[in-house]
């Protein structure tokens, strides 16, 4: 058997994406244990390719259609408080109740006219609004405000499985497309991203190995290293309101 030899800067595929006996062996191997530890220290721009498959190099996020399958909005906004995103999307930090994902989706169901729940939180640099339902955030006069005198990612996956990447700085919306349409991207510079979008396997277009959804988060991660705190999201409790029109508007 021959070794597989990767320089110091090439593309490092994910341990189940080996090519060799060691991407078989069972998930209770002690090898397959250290290579996914040394996979999870690896900085994203060395977590490559292999045989064709893209690397999804968003861990931070990639739970997110397991845990929501009915969809989600995720917004984030860079360097800004919790409670400010939630007055930028058109919420009231002082009516904000703490509310579980479980909790937050039984309320939006009960009043589905007054509009959508938005569960607020922070992770190193961003703010972000969780949406379950919802796609608030998508929306072209909530992404400018949030935006403002800053930078904003969205990331949209409804029920419908309608993917959607925006990205907005200083009240402008940079680029934003349809993550199964990846060539056909609007904004005031659509390929900005276009590095990393390449990277994940969005540009030029989709390809036919690449999961959607994955890719869309891997870009957030890869582009911008957004997260969201898994525990909190998923089983613990955040700020929550209800949001309307955002602020400005």
């Amino acid at each position: 058997m021959t070794d597989t030899v990767f320089d110091a800067h090439s593309p490092v595929p994910h341990p189940s994406q080996r090519a060799d006996p060691v991407g078989q062996l069972p998930r209770s191997d002690t090898v397959w244990s250290a290579l996914l530890g040394y996979w999870d220290v690896l900085p994203l721009e060395r977590r490559g390719h292999s045989e064709g498959i893209v690397v999804t190099a968003g861990s931070d996020l990639g739970w997110l259609p397991e845990v929501f399958d009915l969809g989600f909005c995720v917004t984030f906004a860079r360097d800004v408080e919790p409670d400010e995103l939630l007055v930028r999307m058109g919420g009231d930090p002082g009516a904000a109740v703490s509310l579980s994902a479980a909790e937050a989706e039984t309320r939006e169901l009960e009043d589905e006219d007054a509009g959508p729940i938005v569960r607020v939180g922070s992770y190193p640099g961003w703010a972000f609004a969780v949406e379950i339902w919802g796609a608030h955030g998508t929306r072209d006069e909530v992404v400018r405000a949030v935006s403002a005198k800053t930078e904003a990612v969205v990331l949209l996956r409804n029920a419908n499985a309608v993917k959607r990447f925006v990205h907005a700085q200083d009240g402008v919306i940079v680029c934003s497309f349809d993550v199964d349409l990846p060539h056909l991207r609007t904004g005031s510079d659509p390929d900005r991203l276009l590095p990393h979008m390449e990277r994940v396997g969005l540009a030029p277009e989709i390809g036919p190995d690449v999961d959607a959804s994955q890719a869309m988060l891997s870009l957030a991660v890869s582009a911008f290293g957004v997260g969201l705190p898994r525990d909190e999201v998923q089983s613990g409790v955040l700020p929550a309101s209800r949001v309307t029109t955002a602020a400005g508007e």
